[in-house]
């Protein structure tokens, strides 16, 4: 994220020198800006922040509140930004966790706060030259299929997929296991908007043959399944005798 432009100014040295002093403070006071790099992240991932106009080579604190259908939460980062020579801060901090469970999407907030202009009486009621906000989508990260979450198994039947910030990737791909090996992997579509989201109809095995047995569906965003990355899963799901496929 780049810290945005100092402002450029020329001035006439026509006994203007009172006029350019009395401009300094006016750059040292001017209010702080913060601007995120994505519209949407889960949490863990990485959120680039970046901004101007704070105390040069000053400490910038960074807080999150979080507020959702059946949660709310106030989380500080756990060490501030450091501001360059200019006043800019560029750096990246982890997403917080949703505030709750039941939540798959909360609004979040992020407010720098600029620690030399606090004063002391802490951070209620700042004055509005001593911080700026920026707000983005906290989202699970998810791949919801109804009849696997209540043990309803028929590797035919067309069923609709729910994905869930699935961003930065940009595709679905499901790796099937059939008693702890892999037989198959299928790309069920590509996600859209700006947490990367997916709802399609897909048979549940879309492939064949699908023999009976004990299966693990691994979901990841690249046709390459590696157990030490990114995956969202389901485990021991039963394809019984009478639902197997030729």
């Amino acid at each position: 994220m780049r810290a945005q432009a100092p402002i450029a100014r020329t001035i006439r040295a026509c006994g203007l020198v009172l006029t350019a002093a009395l401009a300094v403070p006016a750059f040292a006071t001017a209010a702080p800006t913060l601007t995120a790099d994505l519209p949407c992240y889960s949490p863990g991932q990485p959120i680039g922040l970046g901004g101007a106009g704070y105390t040069p080579a000053g400490d910038v604190g960074v807080v999150f509140s979080l507020a959702g259908a059946h949660g709310s939460n106030t989380v500080a980062a756990e060490g501030p930004l450091k501001a360059d020579a200019a006043g800019g801060i560029s750096g990246r901090l982890p997403a917080p966790r949703l505030a709750s469970d039941s939540d798959l999407r909360e609004d979040a907030t992020v407010r720098a706060n600029d620690q030399a202009r606090i004063g002391p009486n802490g951070p209620i009621g700042l004055p509005e030259d001593s911080f700026a906000t920026t707000r983005f989508t906290l989202s699970s990260v998810d791949v919801l299929v109804l009849p696997w979450l209540i043990g309803h198994v028929n590797p035919r039947a067309l069923t609709t997929f729910k994905v869930l910030g699935w961003e930065p990737y940009r595709k679905v791909y499901a790796h099937y296991f059939l008693n702890g090996k892999r037989i198959k992997t299928v790309e069920i579509g590509s996600v859209s908007g700006p947490c990367g989201d997916m709802t399609k109809k897909v048979r549940q095995f879309p492939f064949r043959p699908v023999p009976a047995g004990h299966y693990r569906i691994r979901f990841t965003g690249t046709p390459f399944y590696d157990p030490q990355g990114f995956w969202v899963g389901y485990r021991e799901l039963v394809v019984p005798k009478a639902k197997a496929v030729r």
